[in-house]
């Protein structure tokens, strides 16, 4: 699968922690879905637990039942795992 998804190979070229996390804060949400076990592989493989928690929370938001005018329910769970993320990103530490 990661032949066919240049993006996922950029993910997989992030030298560290900041780089990974910015690349899943721009990563589009269905590709984070469609490509969760590649890309779960690919953070186990870098030990960025972290970034394991993100993905986890940013998928299941994905996939509860949407508002009657269809957007999503943006839970304080996931508000605060893209802070984490946006925190590392930065290079700042991760505080959860």
């Amino acid at each position: 699968m990661m032949e066919a998804l240049p993006s996922i190979h950029v993910l997989s070229d992030c030298q560290n922690e900041r780089e990974r996390a910015n690349w899943l804060l721009t990563a589009p949400p269905d590709l984070l879905s469609s490509c969760e076990m590649t890309i779960r592989r690919v953070l186990k493989g870098t030990a960025f637990l972290d970034g394991l928690s993100y993905l986890d929370i940013e998928t299941a938001a994905h996939r509860r039942d949407r508002r009657p005018d269809g957007r999503y329910f943006q839970s304080m769970q996931l508000k605060a795992a893209r802070g984490v993320m946006y925190r590392i990103a930065l290079g700042l530490p991760p505080v959860w």
